[in-house]
């Protein structure tokens, strides 16, 4: 689900860069985006506790929301702000969030298929370790 919303997520900011041209566009497409932002938060919950190993989930969880909150102080008016005000194109960031999402929903995939491996191959080391050998 969560690659699917990170789909989504691009979708909407795409459609955004095309449809937004007031305050009523604006509010409609935002709007949108927070109902898949829901969607996203309720998805990501779900899959952090299958993805992050149990006994460390609160280290994980907390270096995650670290790292987060960092990239956001960090690069976001030293970096970001900067870029579009010398662009002088704000609608431009609807386009830059439609790339990055997209990019993240291929790396989101990639992580699940990866996962979905490691499961299987888990549950075929449990299943051969589970056969008792015969006697002779």
């Amino acid at each position: 689900m969560v690659p699917v919303t990170f789909f989504i997520w691009a979708l909407l900011a795409l459609i955004s860069f095309f449809v937004v041209r007031d305050k009523l566009s604006a509010a409609f497409m935002a709007s949108l985006i927070n109902v898949n932002l829901f969607a996203f938060g309720v998805a990501l919950g779900a899959v952090t506790v299958e993805l992050f190993p149990r006994e460390k989930l609160g280290q994980f969880c907390s270096a995650q929301a670290f790292f987060y909150q960092t990239i956001i102080m960090v690069l976001n008016p030293l970096l970001i702000s900067p870029f579009f005000d010398w662009l002088k194109f704000n609608r431009g960031g609807y386009l830059w969030s439609a790339f990055f999402y997209l990019l993240a929903g291929i790396v989101t995939v990639k992580v699940y298929f990866n996962w979905k491996r490691k499961q299987e191959d888990e549950l075929a080391v449990r299943s051969v370790a589970s056969v008792e050998p015969t006697s002779l």
